[in-house]
């Protein structure tokens, strides 16, 4: 999901608002009140289900792309200072597959 579908959540309440004061300016009132305001809650939900999709999405497509690395890990060296150097490499290569990924989503 792109970062774009969100922000053309947000602009789409913006306009619903915008077309909601020009009404109110044209009638002196708020004409329909309950119409307005359910388009724009729903507007809200959908934002929010969205934001809550793409986070998923990318929790659990990160999760996956950065445990393949770490599989390869070994912890059990038998020099303690190779170990330590192994560990650290291991993490850079899974912090680098991570942001990989995010770029790769977004």
């Amino acid at each position: 999901m792109k970062y774009g579908t969100l922000t053309r959540c947000c602009t789409g309440g913006n306009i619903w608002l915008k077309n909601w004061s020009e009404v109110n300016s044209e009638y002196g009132g708020n004409p329909h009140v309950g119409r307005y305001l359910g388009v724009y809650f729903g507007i809200g939900i959908g934002s929010a289900a969205l934001v809550v999709l793409q986070t998923l999405i990318l929790w659990i497509f990160c999760s996956i792309e950065v445990s393949l690395p770490c599989s390869h890990f070994d912890a059990f060296s038998a020099r303690p200072c190779a170990g330590a150097l192994s560990q650290i490499a291991v993490l850079v290569n899974v912090h680098e597959a991570g942001m990989k990924t995010l770029h790769r989503l977004a």
